[in-house]
């Protein structure tokens, strides 16, 4: 059997932050971040990273309680301490953009709260993006195509996971140093609808959940067993992991950094760049104010 898997990893306190970043940063909501920066990844991806660094644990669950509970107040105190520590950061750029962004949504901490709620807000619906872009990668460049998807079923989010694999799975996103957030090209990767269905009645998906027990007995979750260790090596070389954790977003952004560095631009491009951030910063500065 010539089998491949794809492993996801999300770090849950890192989904609880990146979902407080995404309540504070969103252009369409805070007049206090431009939609450059909120849209272009080598833009937005620097600022995510200083408010993460500048969440502590308590902070992530403190936030996501009152998210779930519409506490603005709560997320209000969130919003303090968080703009007290990003001050730290080296960049002062950086500082300045977050501090207004910060300072914007404590001031509207209740509006903010109401407005991004949203029932696609799930690690499992991540992982369902995750699964996608790395088959897009695989399959989708070289020209294969998906014939069937099986997922397991679940009750809670079965909507969400559907609505979702219906439009991901047409759009695979632009990879260029300066790509937008909505810089997409449409694929055909996938050539069937998702099946939702249970693991007992699933001979693939109790493969799935057989593999994930060794997983977790390998070392990466309960108690480590050499002979689980020895099949989960061997496992390994047949596995392309994705990765949702702080650590890649760091990875994410030396990448970017990179790709940008390598840019061969013109003197002229790079006035019409600045001139162009000017034209964003004035348009800020307006939005603020209003």
């Amino acid at each position: 059997m010539n089998a491949r898997f794809v492993l996801t990893f999300i770090h849950k306190p890192y989904f609880g932050a990146v979902k407080f970043v995404d309540t504070v940063l969103d252009s369409g909501l805070n007049p206090a971040v431009s939609p450059i920066h909120y849209g272009i990844r080598a833009l937005r991806l620097p600022l995510a990273a200083a408010l993460v660094a500048s969440m502590q644990p308590a902070d992530i669950t403190t936030f996501w309680d009152a998210w779930a509970k519409r506490d603005a107040a709560a997320f209000g105190g969130v919003l303090q301490r968080v703009r007290s520590r990003v001050q730290r950061h080296p960049d002062r750029r950086v500082v300045q953009l977050l501090d207004e962004a910060l300072a914007w949504a404590q001031q509207h901490s209740a509006e903010l709260l109401d407005a991004r709620r949203s029932k696609y807000d799930a690690p499992n619906v991540v992982a369902l993006t995750l699964i996608i872009g790395v088959l897009h990668e695989v399959i989708g460049v070289r020209g294969g195509q998906v014939l069937r998807f099986v997922h397991d079923r679940e009750q809670q989010f079965a909507k969400a996971l559907k609505e979702v694999f219906e439009v991901v799975r047409q759009l695979r996103p632009k990879a260029h140093a300066v790509s937008a957030i909505v810089d997409f090209e449409i694929v055909k990767t996938f050539g069937c609808p998702i099946e939702l269905t249970e693991s007992a009645t699933s001979p693939t998906l109790q493969l799935v959940d057989c593999l994930l027990w060794l997983l977790r007995r390998s070392g990466g979750g309960d108690v480590g067993a050499p002979a689980c260790e020895e099949l989960v090596a061997s496992l390994a070389k047949r596995t392309i992991v994705s990765e949702f954790s702080f650590q890649q977003l760091l990875r994410d952004i030396r990448d970017l950094n990179a790709q940008v560095d390598g840019l061969d631009l013109s003197s002229e491009q790079l006035v019409k760049g600045q001139e162009l951030l000017a034209e964003f910063e004035r348009s800020r500065r307006t939005r603020m104010k209003s």
